[in-house]
């Protein structure tokens, strides 16, 4: 009995060892499972990178991040970048940078990421310039007085060149003038002249090549048509008083010199039409021509034809402009020209609506645009 109770107990202890055994290597599988998995972990936990341009210079700014997630981070000034974060194996960072194409990269497990990022390229439309160096334009001495170029002046002159009134279709000295900083359209008076504003003056003097073609003194005005102009020159300010023009009112704010076209001495020919709103046709042609074969004699002919109704009753416009000029060179010192300048613009001044009260009252007429407070006749 003694023997059978010390067998069991062997056995027993046997069992209880054996277990022990099996349950210290299922502990050690899990240490070492639970290791691997936290150095697998460690080696997901880190992306260390750069990014750079084509030309292998470093970004600094750019943006880096793990795609799927909201986890990122900055370039530093050498463009280096660590970032520290669980992913998968098999994840892709997204770089940006302003002024360069997003890019993708494959993230990997030790080592360095280099990102090279590709500047992004704009395409503009054409740009056309016009213009001759150190080209003083033509005619502006009749109004500075000397022949200098426009960076030897001492005034502030602003020049639109011929170019720029074709482009633009500008009819009217206002629409030429609305390319220069500073001049205004002061008064139209009823559309049947064109009185201009600069500096806080109104109705500064207008020259065409030169000669004065109207004084704004006491509301008075003109009309041009820009088919036979060769370019537009304003000076501001009060140099404008040495043009001989000082009992102008507007002559202290500055002074528009009209320059008109005349022979360049080449064959060439230049003819449209044009159709706007209430019924407008207008015709232009540019034509010149050398005359003699020694090249010193040339012609140039210019005009326009226009008519055209209004939204207002009662209201048109018919035009005849006509610029012809001549020009002889006898020596190469020497410049002859001969011009004329016609303009018979007929028209109906539109001066618009009344106050039905006093001047210090607003009573302004809603006037619809079937009447007309005029006559027929005017």
């Amino acid at each position: 009995m003694s023997a059978l109770n010390s067998e069991l107990q062997l056995k027993t202890n046997k069992t209880l060892e054996f277990k022990i055994i099996e349950m210290k290597k299922k502990v050690l599988t899990l240490m070492l499972a639970a290791n691997a998995m936290a150095m697998i972990a460690n080696s997901n936990s880190t992306i260390k990178g750069r990014i750079i341009d084509q030309d292998g210079r470093a970004l600094p700014g750019a943006t880096i991040v793990i795609e799927g997630t909201t986890e990122g981070t900055v370039s530093s000034r050498n463009g280096e970048f660590t970032l520290e974060s669980n992913f998968e194996e098999n994840s892709n960072i997204l770089v940006t940078v302003i002024g360069y194409e997003a890019e993708v990269a494959k993230v990997k497990s030790g080592g360095e990421i280099v990102v090279k990022m590709k500047e992004k390229t704009h395409s503009l439309d054409q740009v056309e310039v016009f213009g001759e160096r150190h080209r003083t334009p033509e005619k502006m001495d009749f109004i500075t007085r000397m022949p200098l170029r426009p960076s030897e002046q001492l005034q502030s002159i602003s020049v639109v060149s011929h170019k720029m009134i074709e482009q633009q279709g500008s009819i009217s000295l206002a629409d030429v003038t609305k390319n220069i900083v500073g001049v205004s359209t002061f008064a139209t008076y009823g559309g049947a002249s064109e009185s201009l504003s600069t500096r806080g003056f109104r109705g500064i003097p207008t020259l065409k090549n030169g000669i004065r073609v109207h004084s704004d003194f006491r509301g008075q005005g003109a009309l041009s048509d820009m088919q036979g102009v060769e370019s537009v020159q304003v000076i501001k300010g009060s140099a404008a008083i040495t043009q001989g023009i000082g009992n102008d009112i507007g002559s202290a704010g500055g002074v528009v010199n009209i320059a008109t076209k005349t022979p360049r001495f080449e064959d060439a020919a230049n003819i449209g039409l044009r159709f706007g709103s209430w019924g407008q046709v207008r015709g232009v042609w540019d034509l010149q021509k050398v005359i003699t074969r020694d090249e010193k004699v040339a012609l140039r002919f210019n005009g326009a034809l226009e008519r055209s109704d209004s939204y207002r009753a009662h209201v048109d416009k018919n035009r005849i402009y006509l610029n012809p000029s001549l020009a002889w060179n006898p020596t190469k010192r020497t410049n002859v020209i001969v011009e004329m300048d016609y303009l018979h613009d007929s028209r109906t001044p539109d001066r618009g609506t009344v106050n039905l009260a006093a001047d210090s009252v607003y009573a302004l007429y809603d006037l619809p645009h079937n009447k007309f407070l005029g006559f027929e006749t005017d």
